[in-house]
């Protein structure tokens, strides 16, 4: 009788062994919106390769707070469109940089608008050119003077942020935080105009049309040879020391599936990335 009760025993935990689901893993990813929508196509295929383990997309919260959150222990990974400032390498963090995108002026307008010249550009922002070719108004979205966008966008001409200045004087000019509701705004405002990364508006699959500057379009191959000179860098700001899920993570993005994934949601990979 002894010997049929541990008989029932050890098999009923072998049972509970083999029945036992695997210890659930998580990742938390967030940061600047230029990212986003490449890191949620990322994170589904590695979920769908690794049972069990769930990565959590924030929404945007820009590259200083997304550096913020890996700070803290919030993020396992902020994603940044900018370098870390030497006070954020001091509280324990580094970051890769793994793909540069190209940074794009863009509209809902028809293709035949989508081509337009430096100094078009330059007083549309100054408020000379006020509409489009079939009298729509043409309707900037800002983002903030302090946003990555800013920066980029002034690179445009060595005047430019002469433009710019008019435009952020200009009433009624809507100001928008977060690469996301800019892009939402331009989309649904009738001659709407603003900035946006290619990459989220690949992978995000949104309904805007990236404006060719000078007759250069705004193409991976042309970021490469240098021909399009606008561009947002993007990276991986991590723990100096990252858990293991983490550091699998970073394979995955950096392997051959995970580079195609980026490359096809319109970011130009960084094959060997440099740590700041």
């Amino acid at each position: 009788m002894r010997k049929a009760i541990c008989g029932a025993f050890s098999i009923t935990l072998l049972c509970l062994a083999v029945g036992a689901p695997a210890k659930a893993e998580t990742l938390n990813i967030g940061g600047t919106g230029a990212a986003l929508g490449s890191m949620r196509l990322l994170a589904d295929v590695f979920e769908k390769a690794n049972p069990g383990v769930t990565v959590n997309i924030s929404k945007s919260i820009g590259s200083g707070g997304g550096i913020g959150a890996a700070i803290a222990g919030a993020f396992d990974i902020g994603l940044s469109a900018r370098p870390l400032k030497p006070k954020e390498r001091e509280a324990g963090v580094t970051a890769s940089i793994y793909a540069r995108t190209p940074f794009v002026l863009v509209t809902s307008r028809t293709e035949e608008e989508t081509r337009m010249t430096t100094s078009e550009l330059f007083f549309i922002y100054s408020g000379v050119i006020t509409i489009w070719s079939d009298g729509t108004p043409i309707r900037i979205v800002l983002r903030p003077k302090t946003d990555s966008d800013w920066e980029v966008l002034a690179g445009l001409r060595p005047d430019f942020e002469i433009s710019m200045a008019a435009a952020a004087s200009r009433r009624g000019l809507p100001v928008v935080f977060s690469d996301q509701d800019a892009m939402s705004m331009i989309e649904k405002l009738p001659g709407g105009l603003g900035t946006a990364s290619l990459a989220a508006v690949i992978a995000e699959k949104r309904a805007l049309r990236a404006i060719t500057i000078d007759g250069v379009a705004p193409t991976l191959d042309n970021l490469a040879n240098g021909s399009y000179r606008l561009e947002k860098s993007l990276y991986l700001v991590t723990r100096t020391r990252p858990k293991e899920l983490t550091r699998r993570f970073l394979a995955f993005l950096q392997s051959e599936k995970g580079a195609r994934i980026l490359t096809e949601s319109g970011n130009l990979v960084v094959a060997s990335a440099d740590s700041d």
